[in-house]
């Protein structure tokens, strides 16, 4: 039975693996429509959020059952897990909920999950990197960097906007994903 169970479990690890990916990539493709001052606001799917409350929720029941059931032995594994889970869960929520590439019409403007805010006008803008193991967008101005995910809702339009503004293609751009 526990070979039945070995079969299953990577081929299911991959399926789900592969469906959050391709609903991902799916969800970075969609359309974004501005607002009244024709800004853009770019935010990561709500799928990234629920994924990184589900871990914290995880973490924190780790850490409030080992509380509750105290036995010195096993305080180090609980903690390890408490700081693995709430580790991974608490950057995801952050991303979701405080992240945000804004376009405007004169510039490019970046809310990390931190809270801290950077802007770049358009004309400024001198490389762009792409990392496809970081998944991420890097902007340069020379003095100032803008990291954007490639998981943000409406990824495709932010490379179009910046195909347009700087005249490259995606290939002079190093942007792989299409």
């Amino acid at each position: 039975m526990a070979e039945f169970f070995d079969f299953i479990k990577y081929p299911l690890i991959i399926a789900i693996t592969t469906w959050a990916m391709n609903y991902l990539r799916k969800q970075s493709k969609k359309d974004v429509r501005p607002d009244a001052q024709g800004n853009i606001t770019l935010v990561v799917p709500l799928f990234i959020g629920l994924l990184g409350a589900v871990c914290s929720a995880i973490g924190l029941s780790v850490l409030v059952f080992g509380l509750l059931n105290f036995d010195g032995d096993d305080i180090g594994a609980q903690l390890f897990f408490f700081i693995l889970f709430v580790g991974l869960g608490l950057p995801m929520v952050l991303l979701r909920y405080v992240y945000q590439i804004v376009l405007m019409p004169d510039g490019i403007a970046q809310r990390s999950m931190f809270g801290k805010k950077q802007w770049m006008a358009w004309a400024n803008i001198q490389t762009v990197e792409h990392s496809a193991g970081m998944g991420e967008l890097r902007l340069f101005d020379g003095v100032k960097k803008i990291k954007c995910h490639v998981q943000v809702v409406g990824f495709d339009l932010l490379v179009e906007e910046l195909s347009k503004r700087l005249g490259k293609t995606r290939a002079e751009m190093g942007i792989s994903l299409s």
